[in-house]
């Protein structure tokens, strides 16, 4: 069973990450992420896959790593991509 784990990145730079987070993004094994908020941190590119917001759920059910880590904008449970990402993969499943 796939973990995914969506992280906020508050404010859109590594200086506001909690260290729960920057642990998150460094033990997961696929990383899905807008191109802007990727060009915001430094990852490695081999982990990352970019793709729009549209198609974040798709991306998580086609991905063949157990560990994904989704980075969106601001916090996780305020005014986030969360519920959104939550309802397009029950959507799809």
């Amino acid at each position: 069973m796939k973990a995914v784990k969506i992280i906020g990145i508050g404010l859109g730079t590594e200086l506001y990450l909690t260290k729960r987070a920057k642990d998150a993004i460094e033990n997961a094994e696929k990383i899905i992420t807008t191109d802007t908020l990727f060009k915001r941190l430094d990852i490695s590119d081999a982990k990352i896959s970019l793709c729009q917001i549209s198609q974040i759920a798709e991306e998580i059910l086609e991905c063949q790593s157990d560990n994904i880590a989704v980075l969106v904008s601001g916090d996780v449970n305020f005014y986030s991509l969360s519920k959104t990402i939550k309802i397009n993969l029950e959507k799809l499943a």
